[in-house]
């Protein structure tokens, strides 16, 4: 499992350089439109990735986008490096929406009654599709939750700490123990 995980992880990975990102916010903050985009397209698949494989629901997850682009539109301006990174900024404003959408819909669902998606649009072997999402399946939320931050949207183990608002040693033994249950689950 974890070596699946990792290779969607890679595939959708693009590295930023801390140095640089900080210079691509102070240009969005500037009002550098371009610069915008260029981060919009940077997090946008990996938050989407994560937001479809929170709520498991393609147009769910497309609405939750937006609301969660235009909260960073509206709050850029505010957002110092001071407690979190951009990415780790961003997930933490997806996951509150997230819990949003099911604080909101509790009656009719839950994280644990929603449907896998037919298609995972992370990988495109049938075979390698099927096996994730039987086993993120059989996950709880909370761990489905920690491997899409730390594979999915390739968040860094501190970033997910800050995420789930849990220490860094909290974070690396849930995800260790997440792996662990995961890998079980594979035949």
């Amino acid at each position: 499992m974890s070596r699946q995980v990792k290779e969607i992880g890679s595939q959708i990975k693009s590295i930023m350089h801390i140095e640089e990102e900080k210079r691509l916010v102070e240009r969005v903050q500037a009002g550098d439109h371009e610069a915008f985009l260029v981060l919009w397209e940077h997090v946008t698949p990996k938050l989407f990735g994560y937001l479809i494989n929170s709520v498991r629901d393609k147009n769910i997850a497309e609405d939750l986008l937006q609301t969660v682009w235009l909260k960073v539109v509206s709050g850029i301006s505010k957002f110092s490096y001071t407690r979190f990174s951009i990415h780790s900024w961003i997930f933490e404003i997806a996951r509150n929406e997230i819990a949003e959408h099911f604080r909101k819909h509790i009656e009719t669902s839950s994280l644990e009654d929603v449907d896998m998606p037919t298609k995972n649009h992370f990988e495109n072997e049938v075979h390698n599709e099927l096996e994730i999402e039987r086993i993120f399946s059989k996950l709880s939320g909370e761990d489905r939750e920690i491997l899409s931050l730390r594979y999915i949207a390739d968040l860094s183990v501190t970033e997910c700490a800050k995420v789930l608002g849990i220490s860094y040693v909290a974070c690396r033994v849930r995800l260790h123990r997440t792996v662990a249950r995961a890998k079980s689950l594979v035949k």
